[in-house]
């Protein structure tokens, strides 16, 4: 058999369509991997603050804000990787607030929204005001007895 050669020409699978439809099925995989994923690990929320005043969890200085929310997903490189994102539970409520005001201020449906959330976030409040505390209230943290 004799040996070929290139002489010329490049291969035009886009042109011919088959590019889009190989991204369709690179993009449809990448999806499933991401929903199942998710379904098997969902993202978790948290209060970064609990790790105060040592670290932020993740190695990093303590967060001094102790309202601040951090929600991460299982999308490391490792399996005990996370992929963390942090927002103030302030800065939550101040994008509600503006969602219901108009240029001068709340209209009525806008304040009993607001008036509803802030009664649940004070029956919160209370339940963390409320925590039991430990029989071993006055014995340091993690304590090895």
């Amino acid at each position: 058999m004799a040996d070929m050669t290139y002489v010329s020409g490049a291969i035009g699978l886009v042109e011919w369509g088959i590019g889009d439809e190989v991204k369709k099925l690179i993009m449809q995989l990448i999806s499933e991997t991401i929903e199942d994923e998710l379904r098997d690990d969902p993202p978790r929320l948290s209060f970064p603050y609990m790790w105060a005043p040592e670290s932020d969890g993740h190695g990093g200085p303590a967060v001094t804000d102790p309202a601040t929310i951090e929600v991460d997903f299982s999308f490391g490189g490792t399996a005990t990787e996370r992929v963390a994102f942090r927002t103030s539970l302030e800065l939550v409520v101040d994008d509600f607030i503006e969602a219901y005001s108009a240029y001068d201020g709340l209209r009525k449906s806008g304040w009993e929204r607001c008036h509803v959330l802030a009664e649940r976030l004070r029956e919160l409040a209370n339940k963390l005001d409320n925590a039991p505390r430990s029989k071993h209230w006055d014995e340091p943290e993690w304590s090895e007895t």
